[in-house]
């Protein structure tokens, strides 16, 4: 047994460096487990809001994103697990697969009535114009 005395070398030294972001990516809800995609927001010279957001192997059709009238862009849905996976014998997972929910909080000022989106290679882009408007209706938005 090795004893750790105050003062002296890390103990945990030994142990590999969790990446900051991971517990943020994984959400325990009632319904289960969700876990999150990592995503980029930066806003453009003429002042829009883009999001990127990685959603790699998930099909277009599985993909689903709302507008609120809290100023918030959701992005849902659900990532297949393969076939041949379920299959395999030895195997490690570090895709993620399953329900996926990724909530955008926008600043005020934001046009979703001219919401765009596209979907290319896994990226998710969402290019959100502003207005000197206030809020605008809910709606569900059609990927391109």
């Amino acid at each position: 047994m090795t004893t750790f005395m105050p003062g002296s070398a890390d103990p945990f030294s030994d142990v590999p460096a969790v990446p900051r972001h991971l517990g943020s990516r994984i959400l325990e809800t009632v319904g289960g487990e969700l876990w999150r995609p990592a995503s980029d927001v930066y806003e453009t010279e003429d002042g829009a809001l883009v999001a990127h957001i990685d959603l790699p192997g998930v099909p277009r059709h599985a993909i689903i994103i709302d507008t609120n009238d809290m100023d918030e862009i959701t992005v849902h849905g659900e990532a297949p697990q393969a076939q041949e996976f379920q299959a395999a014998s030895s195997r490690v997972r570090e895709r993620n697969i399953g329900k996926f929910r990724k909530i955008l909080r926008m600043p005020p000022g934001c046009d979703y009535s001219n919401i765009k989106a596209t979907y290319k290679d896994g990226l998710l882009e969402i290019r959100v114009p502003r207005t000197a408007g206030g809020l605008g209706p809910s709606k569900v938005v059609p990927i391109h």
